[in-house]
């Protein structure tokens, strides 16, 4: 899950705005996550594809790519999208 220019670590240590990641883990706790979604969130806070991607592999979140664009939690648990420490 790399745009072919980053590693998976450069990933996993990317520093995503604990507001953006709330903002994202509490809908998550609600619903899945579209891209409808993402534009409203975009209209708050500055979240790219980069934060969208620490995220999901922070979390173990499901990222489903392509029509219909969502992401959810892995097995519909909601203590997957916990507040981050």
């Amino acid at each position: 899950m790399t745009d072919g220019c980053r590693f998976l670590s450069d990933v996993l240590e990317h520093r995503v705005d604990p507001a953006v990641e709330n903002a994202l883990a509490a809908i998550l706790r609600k619903r899945p996550v579209t891209w409808e979604t993402i534009l409203t969130l975009r209209e708050n806070h500055q979240i790219g594809n980069l934060d969208i991607a620490a995220l999901v592999l922070r979390h173990g979140w499901h990222w489903r790519k392509h029509k219909p664009y969502r992401i959810t939690l892995p097995d519909g648990r909601p203590d997957a999208a916990r507040r981050p420490d």
